[in-house]
């Protein structure tokens, strides 16, 4: 299956296309959502059983996603976690869901009655990438991610925990998440880093998309871009209006419209890439008519839920693949719009 594939169904907003620093966000969006599953906050951390394993609860009537790579940091004595498979979970019921330990050195369970359910994070793709493929659906080891966190950025020691790098970075990540939107009618996001793509995620309905949007962009995205840049691998160029070239208004309307064309040239042929390649699915569980899928191949792993025979309304596809060494400088256009039309994934 191609990765186009995937998208079947969904388009890009032009207008709303987004970038900052080394980032680029491009909303994908439809016209319909699906409404025939939990919202994603009907879907919580119900208690914390052990060390391996978080108990998540489906207070709906609809099946329900715990999000691949979400997580839990708090300031409470206990240990730091994340999920590394999404999980399908039944309505009105709950589920025990393997987790791995992101905080090495602290003990503790966490009371979840002292902890805000709105305030979960989802890692940053590459960690979501290293805890797929060190975990299997229904078995991980806690300390599975210790030494790929010991060595995730060269800035930060994060070897004791992850929260070290949000601590060290919040007004950095606040600041970050203020430049970009959701947007009418999204549901995901294709974000390129340093000119690469390294997510495509998508969610069920608008609203789940609008509650996830700050843990996607702040704490996923824009935590792997301050990454990235701190590796010091990288450099962004402008695309810039040549001044001494502009003579008059129209001038002026046409190099701007060449600027506008040029980035979003250099976008289509970053997606076309990505979404010609081949991706081999395997069931990891299905539940009524939504299937879990796992998702790997051509330097990209994940998951997705397949709605019936051919419609994802879920998907967590990340770069499997180092991003921060060097890339070829790429440019960036800072909250222009970039047209009217749509560009069709299917």
């Amino acid at each position: 299956m191609k990765i186009a594939e995937i998208l079947k169904g969904y388009s890009v907003d032009r207008v709303n296309i987004q970038s900052a620093g080394i980032m680029t966000v491009i909303p994908i969006v439809s016209n319909v959502e699906f409404t025939n599953v939990a919202n994603v906050n009907e879907v919580c951390l119900k208690a914390d059983r052990s060390y391996d394993k978080l108990e998540f609860k489906n207070s709906s009537g609809h099946i329900g996603i715990a999000l691949q790579g979400w997580a839990i940091m708090d300031e409470q004595p206990a240990q730091d976690r994340t999920i590394p498979y999404g999980h399908l979970v039944k309505g009105q019921k709950s589920k025990l869901i393997p987790a791995n330990c992101i905080q090495r050195a602290q003990g503790g369970l966490f009371d979840v009655t002292k902890w805000n359910q709105e305030n979960f994070t989802v890692l940053p793709p590459s960690l979501r990438g290293i805890a797929l493929k060190k975990a299997s659906y229904t078995n991980t080891e806690l300390g599975a991610l210790w030494d790929p966190l010991s060595s995730w950025a060269t800035k930060v020691d994060c070897n004791s925990g992850l929260k070290c790098f949000y601590d060290k970075y919040e007004k950095n990540l606040n600041t970050f998440v203020a430049q970009f939107e959701p947007v009418d009618n999204q549901l995901g996001a294709v974000v390129l880093i340093n000119g690469e793509i390294v997510a495509i995620d998508i969610m069920p309905k608008y609203d789940s998309w609008k509650a996830v949007w700050r843990a996607y962009i702040r704490d996923s995205y824009g935590a792997e871009a301050i990454r990235i840049a701190d590796a010091g691998n990288t450099s962004i160029d402008r695309f810039v209006i040549d001044i001494d070239k502009v003579e008059t208004l129209s001038d002026l309307e046409n190099s701007f419209s060449k600027v506008k064309n040029d980035f979003y040239s250099t976008l289509e042929t970053s997606f076309n890439a990505v979404a010609q390649l081949n991706i081999e699915t395997k069931q990891l569980e299905q539940i009524d008519e939504l299937t879990m899928l796992k998702l790997d191949g051509s330097g990209y792993i994940g998951q997705g839920v397949l709605h019936g025979d051919e419609h994802f309304v879920y998907l967590s596809l990340v770069n499997n693949e180092e991003v921060a060494k060097k890339r070829p400088k790429f440019q960036s256009l800072r909250s222009n719009p970039y047209g009217s039309g749509s560009f069709s994934f299917n």
